[in-house]
């Protein structure tokens, strides 16, 4: 009795263990999706294990299960298999039970007998639908990508980490006259107009560091002609895969020059006369000096006023033309930062009755520039918050020392700036599309000037606004010692 009573006893703990194995396996195949399968080939006969259940019938019902158009596939991957006495690895399509289709992998192993005839096959499949459906999105992807890449009409060149290009759209090769099988042979350097392939490098290495780039560039086509190219550049849109967008400019920049140009003729011819009919209103002055003719008075001081304005005018046209050709001369001096904000104030408390201006804060430090550039720039934001804020009578002008730098800030508490024209508000001849600020003198270029010449003493230059509540600009200027660059120093 106690031999029996311990039999049963250790096929009871037998059992256990097998149920607590079996158990732990249906855990790990259902976190993994997978299953494990038998077929006993000779007696046609099915058993598979997995996702919380058990399978058992012959190969026909089986194959009952896999989607129609798979079947046939799935048929001859079998018998190939056991043909060959080898593995079997397929993929196919099943019909889940509440109507869902999902995707399964199957692998598995022929066994034979000692005669070399197969006569059972096992194996694991798995549920690869979520990786199929990233497949299919991927190549959504690439099928999009390649759609847009064949038919856009900017060159599109994508190159590796060596600079050597590895693949070009029809754009590219219309741009640059070679062949998609010639580019692809080609290093980016290689496009570039003689002498530039060093500087190319040189910005290649700095494009990998940033990620993104843009700029222009000059390129020459199989033909021998140079362009230049506005270009836009991301780095690895895949490992060791550089995208480069790229557009032809040349007629353009022959237009800017031109209107340069006339700019430039245009503004040296209106001087000479403006000079003359500011020598003539002074000699009307001193004409009807001691006489009682007040109206003739304020004609000539309206025409005089006027005249300056033009004057302005035709300077702002006159750097606009020399900052585009990279000639706006500087003379860098150091100088009394905190002096110079206070004299601008001074005389502009003479000449601005509508407002009052308020200034906070000092400097503590000498700057090095151009003291009469960044006098225009300063007068320039002032007459703007003064022009743009009829309905107001105070102006802000607040001067801070920070590490490195020196900030000032031009508050205005006017018509303020659309959040959608904040963006090209420091673009050459950008005006606003509200009709009260149209209705203001001016050509949009007086933002453009100080930013540029802000820029090139090293500073920034931003803006924050609200519509209906008013401005304020920023600048920032390096203080005394800090390294800057200009454009070009006179002598």
């Amino acid at each position: 009795k106690d031999s029996a009573a311990g039999n049963g006893k250790k096929e009871k703990q037998t059992q256990q263990n097998i149920k607590k194995n079996r158990n732990a396996l249906q855990l790990a195949l259902e976190a993994g999706r997978q299953g494990i399968w038998e077929w006993d080939a000779m007696n046609d006969k099915i058993r598979w294990i997995g996702n919380e259940r058990e399978y058992t019938g012959n190969k026909d019902e089986a194959v009952r299960n896999i989607y129609p158009g798979d079947r046939q596939k799935f048929g001859l991957d079998l018998k190939k298999a056991l043909e060959k006495k080898g593995r079997l690895e397929t993929e196919f399509r099943v019909q889940g039970r509440r109507g869902e289709t999902f995707w399964m992998s199957i692998k598995g192993q022929v066994l034979s007998d000692d005669l070399g005839r197969p006569v059972k096959m096992t194996g694991v499949t798995m549920n690869i639908t979520e990786s199929k459906k990233a497949q299919e999105e991927i190549s959504h992807r690439e099928r999009k990508f390649r759609a847009i890449f064949e038919t856009a009409q900017d060159a599109i060149i994508i190159a590796d980490d060596n600079m050597r290009i590895k693949d070009a759209n029809p754009a590219a090769s219309g741009l640059l006259g070679y062949k998609p099988y010639e580019l692809i042979k080609m290093g980016m350097g290689d496009i570039a107009v003689s002498g530039q392939p060093l500087d190319m490098m040189r910005m290649w290495e700095q494009f990998l560091k940033k990620g993104v780039q843009g700029g222009e560039l000059d390129i020459v086509r199989a033909d021998g002609r140079t362009r230049t190219v506005g270009y836009r550049a991301s780095a690895n849109i895949l490992p060791n895969r550089h995208l480069w967008v790229l557009r032809d400019v040349t007629d353009q920049k022959i237009e800017e020059r031109r209107s340069e140009h006339f700019l430039s003729i245009a503004g040296h011819e209106l001087r000479s006369p403006l000079t003359s009919i500011k020598a003539y209103i002074q000699l009307l002055r001193r004409q009807v000096r001691g006489k009682e003719d007040k109206k003739l008075g304020e004609y000539l001081d309206k025409a005089d006023k006027k005249a300056d304005m033009l004057a302005s005018f035709i300077s702002d046209l006159m750097d606009v033309t020399m900052i585009r050709q990279g000639k706006l001369e500087f003379n860098p001096e150091r100088f009394d930062y905190d002096h110079l904000v206070q004299e601008i104030i001074k005389d502009f408390r003479l000449s601005a009755r509508t407002h009052k201006l308020i200034r906070t804060g000092r400097c503590s430090k000498r700057v090095m520039g151009d003291k009469t550039r960044i006098s225009q720039v300063l007068v320039n934001l002032i007459k703007n918050a003064v022009k743009y804020s009829p309905g107001a009578d105070t102006v802000r002008i607040k001067v801070a020392t920070k590490p490195g730098i020196v900030e000032t800030a031009v508050q205005d508490f006017g018509l303020g700036i659309r959040k959608s024209e904040l963006r090209g508000l420091f673009d050459i001849y950008f005006r606003g599309s509200d009709e009260r600020k149209k209705a203001i003198a001016g050509m949009g270029v007086g933002l453009y000037l100080s930013s540029e010449i802000v820029h090139q003493h090293g500073g920034k230059m931003w803006v924050k606004s609200r519509e209906g509540h008013g401005s304020i600009f920023y600048f920032t200027l390096p203080v005394e010692g800090k390294a800057r660059k200009y454009h070009r120093l006179k002598g």
